[in-house]
């Protein structure tokens, strides 16, 4: 089975985009993936061999210098290739901080005016590999829509597509006119991407009922999985170790904040438990500030190894989401993979947010971590731990035994390529 996967981003198992298709498309007979990228990264992965390069250096050399779209091979030295430049990296975060809607249509500017329809490269690339079906993380960069659009149309080759974030809805809290142009052409091209796919999978219960009212389409719901073969040793640790591993943007970074905050008040005499923060997102003065309180400390990003390395080291593996509401409307469909991987590793969690968010909603209706969904439960729930150690044990237990009958990765593989085979059938 030949699976061509489309992406914004270059395939790395070192960030949470990359990892998650390795996991998920690494079934038996899924022996053969390309990947079709918008950015101009070199690829780091096991699972996919094949790559086509259509960033945004590629496609002004392209517009004006007819340089036609790279083949890219993967990368073998992760630390050397991960290593920016301080200019380049202040330019990445400026952006990430930012977020201007001016970058995207910049970006969304280069392709309309850029003819990569008449790439020789694309061409070749597409038919050489010959895919049996196309896989469509779909996203709001309307240009990776049109161009799943045209190479299914153009090829005749069936699509699926995997809803991760709700990209589509409007969000009520902004009001700008210029916000809700840009939405309107991002769920034109959204859509006419769904209609494509014989098959939409979607993150959450929750996205999946809202999408099947929104375009009349039957959805499956799609997870990273793991394997629940061989429950990992429990340990535990004195003073209580907390970590928290991921993105702390859409205001995820304000309930960590509640949470060492009530660490503070605890360690007050005497530090009894700590929260060691992991995150790719950039600091800002404000979070910072935040986070230095007594127990708590606040690192850079980490390689996928280095992650298992404080996951082994923990106690409690915090998920968060924010309380404010505007950052509730845009996650609230969302489900966050290393919940899968939290779970996996044999410890106790801790789920911090709103119910209304399915990451929250799906961590407590399965008992898979203690949570606090008011930031008043915060303090009182960590008073629990401390007042019975025996606790991290019994979640633990109880999140491992649940996940077993959610994310195990032998099921999910076997409904997806089943699925896989059926659509290509049906061609």
């Amino acid at each position: 089975m030949k699976i061509l996967v489309l992406s914004n981003s270059e395939w790395d198992d070192g960030n949470s985009f990359g990892s998650t298709f390795s996991n998920i498309l690494s079934f038996e007979s899924s022996n053969h993936i390309a990947n079709i990228y918008c950015r101009n990264g070199t690829p780091y992965t096991t699972t996919c061999g094949h790559f086509l390069s259509m960033g945004e250096k590629n496609l002004l050399r392209f517009a004006f210098k007819k340089e036609d779209f790279p083949e890219k091979t993967n990368r073998h030295d992760y630390e050397n290739n991960h290593a920016s430049t301080s200019y380049s990296q202040k330019i990445k975060n400026f952006a990430k901080n930012h977020r201007w809607l001016i970058f995207f249509w910049m970006r969304e500017l280069l392709w309309l005016v850029t003819p990569w329809k008449k790439s020789e490269s694309l061409k070749h690339y597409v038919t050489t590999f010959a895919p049996d079906i196309i896989f469509l993380p779909i996203y709001s960069f309307s240009y990776i829509n049109k161009l799943a659009c045209h190479l299914s149309k153009s090829y005749n080759i069936p699509m699926v597509g995997y809803v991760s974030d709700d990209e589509y809805s409007y969000n009520p809290y902004k009001k700008s006119l210029f916000y809700k142009f840009n939405k309107y052409y991002q769920r034109k091209w959204i859509k006419r991407a769904i209609d494509e796919c014989h098959i939409l999978y979607t993150i959450s219960d929750l996205q999946k009922k809202e999408y099947e009212i929104i375009f009349g389409k039957k959805c499956k719901v799609l997870t990273k999985g793991a394997s629940f073969l061989t429950k990992p040793p429990y340990q535990s640790h004195q003073p209580i170790r907390l970590t928290y591993i991921g993105n702390i943007g859409t205001g995820r970074w304000r309930s960590l904040a509640l949470l060492a905050e009530a660490i503070n008040s605890i360690n007050e005499k005497k530090i009894v438990i700590t929260l060691n923060i992991y995150t790719g997102t950039p600091y800002t003065k404000e979070m910072l500030t935040a986070f230095d309180k007594s127990g708590v400390r606040a690192h850079p990003h980490i390689n996928s190894n280095k992650i298992k390395e404080e996951v082994d080291k923990s106690d409690i593996l915090i998920h968060v989401e924010s309380f404010n509401a505007v950052d509730m409307f845009a996650v609230h469909q969302s489900f966050s993979t290393k919940i899968v991987d939290y779970v996996a590793s044999g410890k106790c969690l801790l789920g911090i947010g709103p119910y209304s968010v399915a990451s929250i909603a799906l961590l407590k209706d399965n008992d898979l971590a203690l949570t606090c969904t008011n930031s008043e439960d915060i303090l009182p729930c960590l008073q629990i731990f401390l007042n019975d150690s025996s606790i991290l044990k019994q979640y633990s237990d109880k999140a491992w035994s649940k996940g077993q009958q959610l994310f195990d990765i032998r099921k999910i593989h076997s409904e997806l390529e089943e699925d896989f085979k059926h659509v290509i059938a049906c061609k």
